[in-house]
């Protein structure tokens, strides 16, 4: 492959290949013409360009796959961005020209596909540049999504994305139309469809006005309606617009100008929540088609509705009482963990990224945001757990002051609610949660921390035989404590790496004759606590790798050997 590492491709060596080597040597080489481009001088890109174009624009008629053909419209915009863009109308036209072909065979789509990337690729890095064709480009690329199956739908509307990113407020005379075309791909059949199109009127709303004023209304509704039957993915995209658009419409300014603006009205926040709390009532496609549905839990609405507003609703919804099954229903408990899992996310993103602006959300007693989150570590779905540490790790990074008081009380809890599988398992993920904060926090957390942790560790791993139902929580929960100690760094480790060392050979066989011996024993549960540990302990010796390099010394490393050829001897039986 090293022929394809030029700036020009090698197309004698090329047509040597086969259909499948060909392949990989034109993607390799647009691969490495991608970095070659932006490490070459302009002169040498303008000297070549005409060629360059010229070999780009044929392998549009070569079928290229979806990679492929990211890379040359990628490369396209690149070298238009470096060299002249005397040719670039031309390129324009010829893509064009290459959508509007009525040759609707399978081996001609590719083709037609590769041309869509292109032109969103070359508006986005152009921009304004090239405003004065810009209206018939996009008059031609939705004249073609009229006919094109999911994939060309997928397509077009990520280039009407790029082309609304790169011209901006330049592109207004589109608006209207990229508007209605985007609006029926909200709510298509295909999942990926639905995404793109919430990118595109995503990145719409940044100049169309009319989104989150006189159409408030209707992109509300619509965005409802795309909740339906809809997938994780479209659900993020979907209600990230959704919340932009309302946003907007709240905080929006009269302009005071622009005779064409003066006719937006700005929304108060209980007009913006009562459109929002709609689509938990209304219809077909709202949340709930009464409310004394949520108290009987009757409701035969989509929980991908449920979700998709609740994400929108972040606030509300992970404040939200312990009852959230009850009432919502016995039959949809996977629906009510989901939204607890996208709120404590969303929760976690909205925290992290307001930093310390952040503290008054939760020193506000009447929101309890963080008993609230805190309490979550107690639920009995483990992903909701899992999140609801990840939301205290981001409380801890926004909020460094929060670190050590969050870390006592989650020790705290761990060593008294011991005997609960729940809590063991939350706790200890919420520890080492804050643990991977540290290193994020300049004053850290104090020194004496280390041992506490470790000595709740061991216990937790010691008496994990006394009580079998116990074992494998107690196990898990102490290695990974351990492995989350470790991140603290080699100033902390040092003092406890004795403890840890001693802890690592007695989980393992010492010889090949106890890993014989061992075979013979036990049963399925047994089994199973033994792995968990052996496996736990691994994870630990990788973070003590990973973040404690400067204790490796040559004693250390021949007391971490001895046991591993015996755990990787287990497996290979």
């Amino acid at each position: 492959m090293e022929l394809a590492h030029s700036l020009l491709l090698n197309e004698e060596a090329c047509n040597q290949l086969g259909e499948v080597q060909k392949a990989e040597f034109i993607f390799d080489w647009l691969r490495y013409l991608e970095k070659l481009l932006l490490a070459t001088s302009r002169s040498d890109v303008k000297e070549k360009q005409k060629t360059l174009v010229e070999q780009l624009l044929s392998l549009l008629n070569s079928s290229p796959g979806p990679p492929t053909r990211k890379l040359l419209a990628k490369n396209l915009g690149i070298l238009y961005g470096i060299g002249d863009t005397f040719s670039v109308y031309e390129t324009i036209d010829k893509c064009n020209d290459l959508i509007r072909s009525k040759d609707d065979s399978p081996s001609y789509l590719p083709t037609k596909l590769a041309a869509v990337v292109c032109l969103g690729s070359l508006y986005k890095k152009l921009g304004r540049i090239l405003s004065n064709t810009f209206t018939e480009t996009v008059g031609n690329i939705l004249k073609a999504m009229k006919s094109a199956e999911s994939q060309g739908r997928y397509e077009i509307m990520l280039s009407l994305q790029n082309i609304l990113k790169g011209l901006g407020a330049a592109a207004t005379p589109c608006h209207r139309d990229i508007y209605k075309a985007a609006r029926s791909c909200l709510t298509d059949r295909s999942m990926a469809v639905r995404c793109a199109a919430a990118k595109c009127l995503f990145e719409l709303q940044n100049e169309a006005s009319f989104m989150w004023s006189t159409d408030l209304d209707s992109v509300a509704t619509l965005c409802f309606k795309s909740f339906e039957g809809s997938n994780y993915d479209v659900r993020i995209s979907v209600s990230k617009l959704l919340g932009t658009v309302l946003a907007k419409a709240i905080i929006s300014k009269h302009p005071g100008a622009a005779a064409s603006r003066q006719s937006i009205r700005r929304v108060s926040l209980e007009e913006v929540l009562e459109l929002l709390g709609t689509g938990f009532l209304r219809g077909s496609s709202g949340f709930l088609r009464a409310s004394g549905d949520m108290l009987k839990g009757t409701s035969s609405v989509s929980r991908d509705v449920r979700v998709g507003i609740t994400q929108v609703r972040i606030t509300n919804a992970v404040m939200c009482d312990g009852n959230l099954e009850t009432r919502l229903g016995s039959t949809d408990v996977a629906a009510s963990q989901h939204m607890l899992v996208c709120a404590l996310q969303e929760l976690g993103n909205l925290i992290h990224g307001l930093g310390t602006t952040a503290a008054p959300l939760l020193q506000d007693s009447s929101a309890g945001i963080l008993d609230s989150v805190i309490s979550v570590i107690l639920h009995p779905s483990i992903s909701v757990r899992l999140t609801a540490a990840w939301c205290l790790h981001c409380i801890a990074v926004a909020l460094p002051s929060y670190l050590t008081p969050l870390l006592d009380h989650c020790l705290e809890r761990l060593t008294v609610l011991k005997s609960s599988p729940e809590a063991v398992t939350g706790f200890s993920f919420a520890v080492a949660a804050l643990l991977g904060a540290v290193k994020h926090c300049p004053l850290g957390i104090p020194h004496g921390k280390g041992k506490i942790i470790l000595t709740l560790a061991e216990d937790l791993l010691c008496s994990a035989s006394q009580n079998s139902r116990l074992s494998a929580q107690r196990t898990q929960a102490g290695w990974l404590l351990i492995a989350a100690l470790m991140t603290l760094g080699p100033a902390v480790v040092s003092h406890h790496l004795a403890r840890v060392l001693l802890l690592w050979k007695c989980v393992f066989p010492v010889s090949p004759k106890d890993l014989e011996t061992e075979k013979s024993r036990g049963d399925s549960f047994t089994w199973q606590v033994t792995l968990e540990g052996r496996a736990g302990a691994l994870c630990a010796i990788k973070s003590f790798v990973s973040h404690c390099g400067d204790l490796l010394t040559e004693e250390v490393i021949q007391r971490l050997l001895p046991p591993l050829p015996c755990a990787v001897d287990l497996l290979t039986r």
